[in-house]
């Protein structure tokens, strides 16, 4: 496993408490890849899959694991209701989790900001444009690229949230 890029918010709010988050998006039916992700993750407090194939976790333990569960586009007539956006606190950080089509962005970021923004998130996780992608932008922006290649997150929360870009062999 590959882990770059890390990046992290002090946490003046965090509980200081010992987190570890698994962020996954745009699985696209890729069950095996979900599989062998988990496998190499687990243990972890929380999964958060961002949509587009978020039914696929079904197929997948995570049964030590609290889920937080997104419909993406795709999704969409497919799953059984899951939300479009969650607003959530983990570990004392207040996150905006999202697809991020009804954001737009595939075309930039801002909708994304300004949502965060307004419901005073310290971060913004989505997926949607199938890159990996990290801002230290008020809040922060992180997708985890996508799942159905073997990319995916892990944000881990002590004193303060760090996101990780990381992959498996497809």
């Amino acid at each position: 496993m590959q882990k770059n890029r890390k990046r992290y918010i002090d946490g003046c709010q965090s509980t200081g408490v010992y987190m570890k988050i698994l962020i996954l998006s745009d699985s696209h039916g890729n069950v095996p890849v979900l599989r062998k992700i988990l496998a190499k993750e687990m243990p972890c407090n929380y999964i958060i899959h961002c949509g587009d194939g978020v039914d696929d976790l079904q197929h997948c333990d995570t049964r030590t694991a609290a889920t937080l569960l997104i419909s993406g586009n795709m999704d969409l007539g497919k799953t059984n209701g899951y939300a479009r956006r969650i607003i959530t606190s983990v570990g004392g950080f207040k996150l905006f989790i999202t697809h991020g089509d009804i954001q737009r962005a595939h075309q930039d970021y801002i909708e994304l900001c300004e949502e965060g923004r307004q419901n005073m998130c310290a971060a913004v996780i989505f997926g949607h444009t199938h890159r990996p992608y990290i801002s230290f932008e008020n809040p922060m922006l992180f997708n985890p690229g996508p799942a159905l290649n073997g990319l995916y997150g892990v944000a881990i929360i002590d004193d303060r949230i760090e996101f990780m870009h990381c992959n498996i062999d497809v």
